[in-house]
């Protein structure tokens, strides 16, 4: 978010109270100026969007540029008794893609500069900068003994490029996904249901209100093996094949899953000699390659013929 606090002041740097929607104030046009971003690869990352919550005022434009406006707002953001000062809310993102992830990049937004209709320019406001992360969600399985067990579920960002600082001191999990241990809000995305079919909230799986460096606890409470299906914030759905569109109304191919098994004594195939704490991610080491997500994977133990 770019917010923005604009101030009708006179020659003395006095504020203009009464410049309102009632008495004085003019449509007013702003130009957001800034750097364009340089990322590797950049192929995937093409437009800008920006979105003015109070006026609706939308667009889009190419990450080549180095500005975008806001053109002909209604002198209604003054109010009638805003004391010569309106606020504005600027939303700013990047096409995403969910079959195309962008590198960590910065936007460093330089100035924003204001005309109203009348010709009278504002003064250049130096504004700072923001990094852009492109996430997802990552659910691993579980096994426990226990009729109600959290899984830690983690948020990941990507990131192919070696020299990017933003990537620091974040572990990998897998070959260009790191935990974002800098994730610690919902409103920064987030598991917000869950269900043992798609498309239902079932009490049984509680998500957690918090989210600390980058791990989300979803709660099973089931004594029967199940299928644990995630509605999450849609931005952190990532799926190699564009027919996979985020939807938690179909199947796991088009959500994030895991599978929830329940143990209830040993047996043959569970010979661990401690009820099991579920699974946890560890740091990634060595080398890896792309490969398309399994689906329904079965795990097997090693037989030993005697």
């Amino acid at each position: 978010d770019l917010n923005i606090t604009v101030t009708a002041q006179t020659e003395g740097n006095t504020t203009t109270k009464n410049y309102n929607t009632l008495c004085y104030a003019n449509p007013t046009n702003y130009t957001i100026k800034y750097t364009a971003p340089t990322i590797y690869p950049s192929v995937n990352l093409t437009k800008l969007n920006y979105f003015e919550t109070n006026t609706s005022s939308t667009g889009n434009v190419s990450t080549t540029v180095t500005s975008f406006s806001l053109n002909n707002l209604s002198e209604s953001i003054f109010g009638s008794d805003t004391n010569g000062s309106a606020k504005l809310s600027v939303k700013i993102n990047f096409d995403r893609n969910e079959t195309k992830p962008v590198n960590p990049f910065d936007l460093n937004i330089s100035s924003v500069i204001v005309t109203d209709t009348d010709s009278v320019d504002g003064n250049d406001t130096t504004v700072g900068n923001a990094t852009f992360v492109y996430g997802r969600i990552h659910a691993y399985d579980i096994q426990t003994r226990q009729t109600s067990a959290p899984n830690p579920i983690e948020i990941e960002i990507y990131g192919k490029s070696s020299t990017n600082t933003f990537l620091n001191n974040k572990p990998q999990n897998v070959l260009y996904w790191y935990r974002n241990s800098d994730h610690d809000l919902l409103s920064e995305g987030n598991i917000i249901k869950g269900g043992f079919n798609a498309g239902e909230n079932n009490n049984s799986i509680v998500p957690s209100s918090t989210i600390t460096n980058g791990i989300q606890n979803v709660t099973v409470t089931a004594s029967r093996n199940e299928t644990v299906h995630l509605d999450i914030s849609p931005w952190l759905w990532y799926t190699l094949k564009s027919s996979e569109i985020y939807n938690y109304d179909t199947n796991c191919t088009q959500h994030p899953c895991f599978q929830y098994q329940y143990i209830n004594s040993l047996t043959e195939t569970d010979t661990l000699s401690t009820p099991s704490k579920g699974v946890n991610s560890g740091t990634f080491s060595g080398s890896d390659f792309e490969i398309s997500t399994p689906k329904n994977t079965t795990k097997k133990g090693i037989k030993v013929f005697r």
